[in-house]
C-alpha cells in the first residue's frame, strides 16, 4: 500500500491554484527536507524518530506540516481537525494521502511539544528561501496607498421638535 501511495503522490500532482502560498511551502519542504530535522529534537528528544508514521501516529513531516498550517491559518486543534477532512488544501499540504484525518488530541500532543522560537525560526528559513529561490520579491512593495475623501459632518445646531426631543441639524464641510 505505501508504494501504490507514492506512486500516486509523484504521478497526481497537487492543485495548488487555490492557495499558492501553501503551493509554495510545500515546493520548498519537498526541495529542503533537512528542514524537519530542526524539529525532530522539540518533538522526540533524543529518541529515535520514526520518520514513516505508522497508522494512528503522524510521521514528523506531518507534524511539522500541520504545525505550519495551523499557524499560517490561525487555527486551534480543533479546526485543524476540521481543515483535515474538509480542505483538500489542508488534506494534501499535511499529506494525508488516504488515511482518515488524525485527531485533535493527537496533533495537540505533538504540536505543543514545539517551542514558539523553533516554529519561528523554521517560518523565517522558509522565507529565506523562498526569496533566494525567486519565489517572493521583496523590493515590490505590496501596500494600497490610495488616497481618499471623506467628506467630514459637523454637528452645529440643536433643533427642538413640539414633543420636547431635541435633534441636531448635521451640516458638512
Amino acid at each position: 500500500m505505501k508504494i501504490f501511495n507514492d506512486l500516486v503522490l509523484k504521478f497526481e500532482k497537487p492543485d495548488w491554484s487555490k492557495n499558492p502560498e501553501f503551493g509554495v511551502i510545500d515546493t520548498i519542504l519537498e526541495v529542503h527536507p533537512e528542514i524537519y530535522s530542526i524539529f525532530k529534537f522539540d518533538i522526540a528528544g533524543n529518541d529515535d524518530v520514526n520518520n514513516l508514521g505508522c497508522g494512528d501516529t503522524p510521521s514528523v513531516e506531518q507534524i511539522v506540516r500541520a504545525a505550519i498550517y495551523k499557524e499560517i491559518k490561525g487555527y486551534d486543534y480543533r479546526e485543524l481537525e476540521y481543515a483535515q477532512s474538509d480542505s483538500r488544501i489542508c488534506a494534501t499540504f499535511i499529506k494525508l494521502d488516504e488515511r482518515t484525518p488524525f485527531c485533535f488530541q493527537t496533533f495537540q500532543k505533538f504540536i505543543s511539544r514545539i517551542s514558539e522560537d523553533t516554529l519561528h525560526k523554521v517560518l523565517v528559513e522558509i522565507v529565506k528561501i523562498a526569496i533566494e529561490e525567486g519565489f517572493e520579491d521583496i523590493s515590490k512593495i505590496r501596500q494600497d496607498s490610495t488616497v481618499q475623501l471623506l467628506k467630514v459632518i459637523f454637528i452645529t445646531q440643536p433643533i427642538t421638535l413640539s414633543f420636547g426631543t431635541v435633534l441636531m441639524k448635521a451640516t458638512g464641510c
